[in-house]
């Protein structure tokens, strides 16, 4: 079991590559933590496909946050945020940690997409229009313009609007403002229905009567056709928002 100054040096460290790739020495200087320890949590956290190792040619390894970590701090987050919750709160809210990995996996793969002319000309034109809402000055305008046609990478455009609203660029979809509210209705459903599953399979199992096991049968499907019905209805408000 993980002392807990253990975990909270995890928490940091998901959180620090959560904004960009790292080295181990850069971790150490962003979490504060003693090497040797930071060294072994971090190990721990690639054995179990939290934290991604990405080998480099000269320099020492980087490390990426992986899908099942960003749901694992995404759920932290939740927590932290909402305190104690029940089960079927925790399920709904396990379900969208999930789900904004999903999305995480997404963004990560569109930011290493190589720059076209055309997005280099949207941002641009981005970067002029800052200028005539008085948001940078011409001096600032040469100086991003400069960054943003030595940039190769989508990731490379973040220092040219920091501070600054980026434009969509083609082929980048609008993320919609978070509906994790779906799946935690559908984890509350799925909460209700347990106690009545649980009761149904009793009836079922170790019932006297042909009339007690048609009740279990009864409870017992009730309970599942529900949990289909929640996850359904889930389902078909995500694929009206794609």
């Amino acid at each position: 079991m993980l002392e807990d100054d253990d975990s909270a040096v995890e928490y940091s460290v998901l959180t620090a590559l959560s904004r960009q790739t790292l080295t181990e020495a850069e971790l150490v200087q962003a979490v504060g933590a003693e090497p040797r320890r930071l060294a072994r949590l971090l190990r721990g956290l690639v054995r179990d496909t939290y934290v991604t190792e990405l080998p480099q040619d000269i320099r020492e390894p980087e490390y990426q946050l992986a899908p099942a970590g960003i749901a694992r701090l995404s759920l932290s987050n939740q927590l932290a945020t909402n305190g104690s919750v029940g089960f079927g709160t925790f399920i709904g809210m396990t379900a969208a940690a999930h789900a904004e990995a999903e999305q995480a996996v997404v963004r990560q793969q569109q930011s290493k997409l190589l720059l076209t002319d055309q997005d280099r000309s949207v941002c641009s034109t981005a970067l002029s229009e800052q200028v005539g809402l008085g948001r940078i000055d011409m001096a600032e305008l040469h100086r991003r313009t400069e960054l943003l046609y030595a940039a190769k990478t989508r990731a490379d455009l973040e220092p040219v609007f920091l501070g600054l609203p980026r434009p969509q660029l083609h082929g980048e979809q609008i993320e919609p403002k978070r509906r994790t509210w779906r799946w935690v209705v559908f984890g509350v459903a799925a909460g209700m229905s347990v106690p009545f599953l649980l009761s149904g399979l009793l009836f079922l199992l170790a019932g006297s009567d042909a009339g007690d096991r048609g009740f279990g049968a009864f409870l017992t499907v009730g309970a599942v056709l529900w949990t289909l019905f929640a996850f359904g209805w889930v389902r078909r408000g995500r694929s009206r928002r794609t």
